[in-house]
């Protein structure tokens, strides 16, 4: 008899799968799914691409993020520390 593992999975099966790396995919399910907005975005700010929360939080379908700068939706009196920010994640970049 076999034993059963989580989710109705042979207990092999069950192992075999937790003991591969993630794939791209998994990691994109992830970050589209994540319950935090987040937006990848270039060296000049603009967005690369948004998960679902943060077209939510900017109140904008994802396609229509991508491209636009995301100091757009930053309050004028965050704009200065928003720039400070972005160069200095730059910076971390340079040196990484």
């Amino acid at each position: 008899m076999e034993n059963w593992g989580v989710g109705g999975l042979p207990v092999a099966e069950y192992r075999r799968r937790r003991s591969r790396p993630p794939t791209r995919k998994r990691y994109a399910d992830l970050f589209d799914s994540a319950p935090v907005g987040y937006c990848m975005l270039d060296s000049r700010g603009h967005i690369q691409s948004a998960n679902v929360t943060a077209a939510q939080l900017l109140r904008a379908p994802r396609a229509a993020l991508e491209g636009k700068l995301l100091s757009t939706f930053v309050a004028p009196e965050d704009e200065a520390a928003y720039q400070q920010h972005l160069l200095d994640c730059i910076e971390r970049q340079l040196h990484t």
